[in-house]
This record gives structure tokens, C-alpha cells and sequence, in this order.
């Protein structure tokens, strides 16, 4: 298996996206009791991490989790309400510097692959393959009101209003789509219905017999009998074309950022070993893909080191 990436540390904090033995919608300003452990972050790690805390075993340890983006996990990472943060792309400048404001620091590790994938409604019987071309058409700032029929992207397809499905401004999904597609982050038409909640998007797409949207592999494996992914410039969303990189340009790195303050903790420490030990069974589990093996033990060594400081 070829080296896809390599894993950074960074003297500032973020943590991983999981979830927990005990879930909340709520975060607190209050500091985390010994055995507690507070995740957030992005939806789209979600079903790798409550795959692993349901191995978890362990019953003194309460952990609570929040999904509610990659951008939101990150802020909350930064002010010290979360101990660990899941990450669909890569931290930017600008956190960087919040977190050197607070004086947080954290590790960054790498735990996953993700292919992201484009769907449509399983009736969808005619488009199969879309061009990145196309795609950047679709929702580029420049069409909104003027594109709004498939025949206004492709003169080749029907002359039927489409709606489109995405995540929201505060997903590393995002992020990630609007960069490698558009070409710059956050540029993107407004006239798309949203939400960070990846399901409730399988669910529009799934409803709309023209819809078309984006979201995370997993959330596509998982709705197959929903929903229909299209091939992006002739080539399928798969295991084999993320690893090898043959999936251009939509296949990315998933990350977890733990603050170093909350790993002084033992029951963190026991987590997010934990975590990465099983990473690569439960992301394959649930339609993600499982990062090389020096990759992984990179990953490893960066956490280990941090722990015997």
C-alpha cells in the first residue's frame, strides 16, 4: 500500500470527533472531571467513532460527544469545552492562531481515509458520471439563479429542475468540497439546502427525485438502497482508488486533534489509544478507509511520545 500521507504535530491543541459510552448534545465551559472525556467535532468521522467507543469497555469513563462540525468542534477545542475534536480537513491558519491566543496546544493524528462522494436520488436512471467541470458549474457562486435545469450545466441532459444537498459552512466537508472543486474555500451558490447533519441530507437527497448533493462514503455505504453515487470524471468512490489515489480530487485525510493538557489525563490517554488501535477494523466496518501502516504508526509514536513527556 503506497504512503498517501504523513502525520503532522502541531504545538496546539485539537482533539477527535467521536462518539461516547454517553451521549449529549451539550458542551460546558466547566472543566472535564477525571474520567470524563468530551469529543465534538465532525459528522463526518462519527460513525468511525461510535464504532470504537462502542468497544470501549470501560465504565468509569463517561464520554460525552457533540457533532456539530468540524469548524465548531475545533473552536470549542480552542476554548478548552472539548478534550478531543474530529476534523474532515486539515486545521488552517486562522485556528492556528486562536489556539496560540489561548495558549491551548494539541497533536494532530491521522486515523482514516475518506473518498467524499456525490450522490444522487437511486431513481436518478440517466446521469451516472459527472465531470468535475460540471460539478464546479453546479454550484459555483456565478450560477446561482442562472443555472437551475440539468440542461443549464450539460445541454445533454433533461430539461429538469434539479435541487441540491450539501453540508453547511461550519463542516470540514465543506471546506474540502468547495476548495477542490470551486477552487476556493467557502465559495459556493447559497441556494442549496443544508445541514451538518449528513443524515438529514440522505434523507432530502432520498425525497427528491432530482436532488443531488455531497456527503462522506460512509454515509453513502450506508444508504445504498437510497441513493446513488455518481462516478466523479469516469472513476468510482471505492477503497482501492482513495488508497491509490486514483480519486481525484475528492478523496481526503480525516484527523483527530487532542489537547495535550487532557492527555496528562489517564482516562484520555486509554481513549484515544484505544482509538487508534482499532481505527482501521472499525473504519473499514462502516465504509471508510483504513490509512497505510506506517501511517498509522506514526500516528501512534506522536501520541506515545506526548504521553511519556
Amino acid at each position: 500500500m503506497n504512503k498517501l500521507y504523513q502525520v503532522i504535530i502541531f504545538s496546539l491543541t485539537f482533539v477527535l470527533f467521536s462518539c461516547g459510552t454517553q451521549s449529549t448534545t451539550q458542551t460546558t465551559d466547566e472543566s472535564s472531571s477525571n474520567n470524563e472525556i468530551r469529543i465534538g467535532g465532525s459528522s463526518t468521522l462519527f460513525p468511525i467513532s461510535k464504532g470504537i467507543i462502542d468497544l470501549y469497555k470501560n465504565d468509569e469513563t463517561l464520554i460525552k460527544i457533540e457533532h456539530s462540525g468540524s469548524i465548531k468542534g475545533l473552536d470549542e477545542l480552542a476554548s478548552g469545552k472539548i478534550d478531543i475534536a474530529g476534523s474532515s480537513r486539515k486545521i488552517n491558519d486562522e485556528e492556528l492562531k486562536l489556539f496560540q491566543k489561548n495558549s491551548v496546544e494539541v497533536i494532530e493524528l491521522e486515523v482514516a481515509l475518506d473518498g467524499m462522494t456525490v450522490v444522487v436520488n437511486s431513481g436518478n436512471d440517466w446521469l451516472s458520471d459527472i465531470s468535475t467541470a460540471d460539478l464546479k458549474k453546479l454550484w459555483e457562486p456565478n450560477s446561482e439563479d442562472k443555472v437551475l435545469k440539468w440542461s443549464d450545466v450539460n445541454a445533454e441532459w433533461p430539461e429538469l429542475e434539479f435541487r441540491l444537498f450539501g453540508p453547511g459552512a461550519a463542516s470540514g466537508t465543506f471546506d474540502f468540497f468547495t476548495k477542490a472543486i470551486i477552487g476556493e474555500v467557502g465559495s459556493i451558490r447559497s441556494d442549496y439546502l443544508s445541514s451538518e447533519n449528513d443524515n438529514e441530507l440522505v434523507k432530502g437527497i432520498a425525497a427528491e427525485k432530482n436532488g443531488i448533493g455531497f456527503i462522506g462514503l460512509a454515509y453513502f455505504e450506508q444508504n445504498r438502497d437510497k441513493l446513488k453515487a455518481l462516478k466523479i470524471n469516469g472513476v468510482e468512490a471505492t477503497l482501492q482508488t482513495v488508497q491509490d489515489g486514483t480519486y481525484p480530487p475528492l478523496a481526503r485525510k480525516l484527523y483527530l486533534y487532542v489537547s495535550k493538557k487532557s492527555l496528562n489525563r489517564k482516562p484520555v490517554q486509554d481513549f484515544v489509544k484505544h482509538y487508534l488501535d482499532n481505527v482501521s477494523n472499525v473504519a473499514l466496518s462502516v465504509g471508510y478507509i483504513p490509512l497505510e501502516d506506517k501511517s498509522l504508526e506514526n500516528s501512534q509514536k506522536i501520541l506515545n511520545s506526548v504521553i511519556a513527556e
